[in-house]
């Protein structure tokens, strides 16, 4: 009875074993490899390694899939990630395999290879970073310039339209002056001839007054009451001029062209 009860732990480890084993094919006669080994012999690397990827979807483990796509990656395709991918997956599922050593020799000069790439796109990078910053500073450096320019002119234009409002404000304030003078002598001068002739109308206003009786001889368009403003200075005497002369008018408006008219004193 316990040597049945090996018997069946054995069958049982070796029933998991092969249940846990991932599932192992011939690659070279399966359609999918024989297709993609076809293909990279003629050259199509890019279709060749589509139909490895889809075989390495179907069978993971296989070793010999995975060093075809480090090849056809690292020699043809430039993909140099890809390559250090599947070295490290061949050495994982084919740690006897007599080019197991090759291989790490290989994936270290990929590796350094990539390594070198990346070091080289970073200065590239960095050297189309530079060169954009140098552009930019100059195209500041550019547009300062042209504003420094700018004000510079304007500064000039208006230090020049200064010199020209000073002037006109110089000769404007020469000019003032002088008619501020003139309009002094102008009313002194009118001053004076007002007194003067204030003092003419006076003087003949007190000989009109003051004198004996005169003689108006009557213009056209004339009334007592303009006669009497002219000879009194005043519209309210022309019933004093109508009364002197009653004898030749009969009433105020009764004037003629031509007419002599007594002026009376008026006291």
């Amino acid at each position: 009875m316990v040597k049945s009860f090996k018997n069946i732990s054995l069958f049982a480890l070796i029933a998991i074993f092969c249940y846990g084993c991932k599932p192992q094919t011939n690659e070279l006669r399966h359609p999918l490899f024989v297709k993609a080994v076809k293909l990279k012999e003629k050259g199509n690397f890019e279709e060749s390694a589509k139909f490895f990827e889809e075989f390495l979807i179907k069978y993971p483990g296989s070793y010999k899939t995975n060093y075809e796509l480090a090849t056809l990656y690292g020699d043809h395709l430039g993909k140099t990630f890809y390559a250090i991918f599947h070295f490290k997956k061949y050495l994982k599922y084919a740690p006897k395999n007599v080019d197991y050593s090759n291989v790490e020799i290989w994936l270290k000069t990929t590796e350094e290879k990539y390594f070198k790439e990346l070091q080289k796109q970073y200065d590239a990078e960095q050297i189309s970073f530079d060169n954009e910053n140098i552009e930019l500073l100059k195209k500041q450096l550019k547009l300062e310039i042209q504003k420094t320019k700018k004000y510079l002119k304007n500064a000039k234009d208006l230090k020049y339209q200064n010199d020209i409002i000073r002037k006109a404000l110089g000769k404007y304030m020469k000019q003032e002056k002088t008619s501020v003078v003139q309009k002094e002598v102008k009313k002194e001068a009118l001053s004076q001839v007002e007194d003067n002739q204030t003092n003419n109308l006076k003087s003949e206003f007190k000989d009109r007054f003051s004198s004996s009786q005169k003689i108006y001889i009557v213009q056209k368009n004339d009334s007592l009451s303009s006669i009497s403003f002219k000879m009194y200075g005043s519209s309210k005497y022309y019933m004093k001029i109508y009364q002197a002369n009653k004898d030749l008018l009969k009433t105020p408006a009764d004037l003629q062209v031509g007419q002599s008219l007594k002026i009376p004193k008026i006291k």
